[in-house]
């Protein structure tokens, strides 16, 4: 990580920069990134209300914080795969912690998906969902999100540097990946034991699951399932971490 300020400023310029040049050019602008997730929230919501939604409290809202969650960690970790590739002359050019631009790249998507929530609880009022002591925990499930990403980022792009397929291979994993978590329907929908556990045991699918129970349904979400899911996410991030800085001297050579 960043051990002195002026690298803690080169994240945030990089970040904000980045944030402000996403939508340029465009009319619409930050409108963009919120189109994505009303559409295809219409989309599913017509689709899927009655097959799978007719037993979901509030389904709007459930598919809703399923897609805006779904959309932060997909948009981020496709920008933090191409991280260091994406910039190999300054990688080449300029000494600077290489964990920057992992970083900053998903900094970017979160501050879109900050926003995004704030329409979300637009949507929750819509609704008429009352407030719950339990919208407070919502930080802590974005940090624990964020750790996750950018532990799969930090992976993704080391590996980017390496076999330049990557990139390709993580685009198609995402398109099978909308299925693998429960976006659109209810995880109990999988009849056998062993096949919903091993489902459940998807940080993604844990960390949707953990909005949906303090925003809807204003309870505490499983305590075991928190600390499983803590584990592996932050874990993750720390092992993704140690062996992008140990392979980090050799990205020059291979841009």
């Amino acid at each position: 990580m960043p051990a002195n300020s002026h690298y803690w400023n080169l994240l945030r310029q990089f970040t904000i920069s980045g944030f402000r040049l996403r939508d340029q050019g465009t009319i619409l602008g930050f409108l963009w990134s919120l189109l994505h997730p009303l559409a295809l929230l219409a989309v599913l919501y017509v689709l899927f209300q009655f097959r799978l939604g007719g037993d979901i409290p509030h389904f709007r809202i459930y598919l809703l914080i399923g897609i805006i969650h779904w959309s932060f960690f997909s948009t981020a970790t496709m920008k933090a795969v191409a991280s260091i590739t994406r910039r190999e002359h300054l990688v080449q050019n300029v000494r600077f912690p290489g964990e920057i631009l992992v970083i900053s790249d998903v900094g970017t998507v979160l501050i879109s998906f900050v926003l995004e929530l704030l329409v979300l609880f637009a949507f929750i009022l819509i609704e008429g969902i009352s407030f719950h002591f339990t919208w407070l925990l919502l930080p802590l499930v974005i940090l624990l999100q964020t750790f996750f990403i950018l532990g799969v980022g930090l992976l993704l792009s080391l590996l980017q540097v390496f076999i330049r397929d990557v990139e390709r291979i993580w685009t198609i994993v995402l398109r099978i990946g909308f299925f693998l978590v429960p976006i659109f329907y209810r995880p109990s929908i999988i009849e056998n034991d062993l096949q919903r556990k091993l489902f459940l045991c998807n940080p993604l699918a844990q960390i949707m699951q953990f909005s949906r129970s303090i925003l809807i349904d204003g309870r505490l979400p499983d305590f075991g399932w928190v600390l499983y899911t803590s584990f592996v996410g932050i874990g993750f991030f720390f092992v993704a971490f140690i062996m992008f800085k140990k392979l980090e001297p050799r990205f020059a050579e291979r841009l």
